[in-house]
């Protein structure tokens, strides 16, 4: 096995992404279908005799952009890593499904019109770099969205920095052997996952790659008034264990879904 070499993030995970999200994905539909203000907006594809116009925010490797866009939606697709939209562009155009990518920072990305929705969901919203970040967001969110408008994401807190992130935990699927530790800083209030990928080499052996990735969290006094700042009014907050059935992964307080409307 070769030494080990650092790569920049996402570099090397969005290549194996789907393969290890696609167990995650079950709580945030379940949310998406009986969050009663925000499953009507989903199950039509039309808004007053016109495509449903969703803007999936952080989108990754773009599943949940194809799943609007295959249902008739118009979608905007926008991520900060050029490798995840290369993912996600391939998936588009195997499939000849229509949407637009954008490659942009979810603080200042700016949209060609105004849509209905914007997701921004798997915790891609803790990926900031400072709490003040959040504003920013907030603010580039109610820029892109219609008056009347929905935002919905969900956000790790400090509790599932303090539980579940401190745990380490490995992974095999096909073409990857993957080992995760991660942690949390007190100090910092941030949390870590730090991944050691083994990869195949043609010439036999295994090449290891490093990725680490690091989260802040923000209270619910902090988001509310991060969201009212930028004139998004916060419709519900839901615990992910209510959409999470039997996960065993799945801890009381540790993850929320939101939704917020912009102001009319």
């Amino acid at each position: 096995m070769s030494g080990p070499s650092s790569k920049p993030p996402y570099r090397v995970f969005s290549r194996f992404y789907d393969q290890i999200a696609a167990p995650l994905r079950a709580p945030n539909l379940r949310a998406r279908a009986k969050i009663k203000i925000l499953s009507p907006l989903l199950e039509s594809p039309t808004r007053n005799s016109e495509p449903l116009l969703i803007c999936d925010l952080c989108c990754g490797t773009g599943t949940s952009a194809f799943e609007f866009a295959r249902r008739g939606m118009r979608v905007y697709a926008v991520d900060g890593s050029r490798d995840m939209l290369k993912v996600a562009r391939a998936k588009f155009a195997k499939a000849r499904v229509q949407v637009r990518t954008i490659h942009a920072d979810m603080r200042k990305f700016r949209l060609p019109e105004p849509v209905d929705l914007i997701t921004c969901e798997f915790d891609a919203i803790n990926h900031l770099k400072r709490k003040g970040d959040l504003k920013a967001v907030a603010q580039s969110v109610a820029r892109a969205l219609k008056p009347g408008g929905m935002f919905f994401f969900d956000a790790n807190t400090q509790r599932a920095f303090e539980r579940l992130w401190v745990a380490n935990w490995i992974q095999e699927g096909d073409g990857f052997f993957m080992a995760a530790r991660g942690g949390y800083n007190r100090k910092r209030n941030k949390g870590w996952t730090e991944l050691n990928w083994f990869l195949p080499q043609r010439s036999g052996g295994w090449r290891r790659f490093i990725e680490r990735y690091e989260e802040v969290a923000w209270t619910k006094a902090e988001t509310a008034a991060a969201l009212a700042s930028a004139g998004l009014r916060v419709r519900g907050r839901w615990d992910l264990v209510q959409f999470a059935g039997r996960a065993p992964w799945a801890m009381p307080a540790c993850r929320y879904f939101w939704l917020a409307e912009k102001q009319k």
